[in-house]
């Protein structure tokens, strides 16, 4: 596994939890705002690090995958 992938997956598995909880806590709290800022920036590095991976097309550049980085 290449860092990429490593930080790309480790970042989706923070992210993936983090908004269920986000879905269930109440709106507007300073806690859901601050949980919300952290899940946007998780996730930021979830589609930035998508970019690095080019092992679905063998190394021969983006796929139809990455759009939706975009």
């Amino acid at each position: 596994m290449t860092p990429t992938i490593a930080l790309h997956l480790a970042a989706a598995l923070i992210a993936l939890p983090l908004g269920i909880v986000m879905l269930i806590r109440t709106k507007g709290t300073a806690s859901h705002k601050a949980l919300g800022r952290v899940w946007v920036g998780v996730m930021a590095v979830t589609a930035a690090s998508s970019f690095g991976i080019e092992a679905i097309t063998g190394g021969r550049g983006f796929s139809a995958i990455h759009l939706l980085a975009v």
